[in-house]
């Protein structure tokens, strides 16, 4: 049972960085997605997500049109 969840716990890291790794290649907030990404049960769904996000950094105009601004 030990093995178990030391093995879960390190597919969860794995998850969580890969999401760190991700966020920040693609010049998405790294904190946020690092925390989504520790979450259980939860983090394959912001992986998947983060996978099909535009990269922010081949197109600066997304962030100039955005709501906000």
């Amino acid at each position: 049972m030990t093995m178990f969840i030391v093995l879960l716990l390190l597919a969860n890291g794995l998850i969580a960085y890969y999401c760190y790794l991700n966020a920040k290649l693609k010049g998405y907030p790294v904190i946020t997605f690092l925390v989504l990404g520790t979450l259980p049960y939860f983090n394959l769904v912001v992986l998947v997500y983060l996978l099909f996000l535009p990269n922010l950094k081949n197109h600066p105009d997304i962030e100039e049109n955005s709501i906000i601004s």
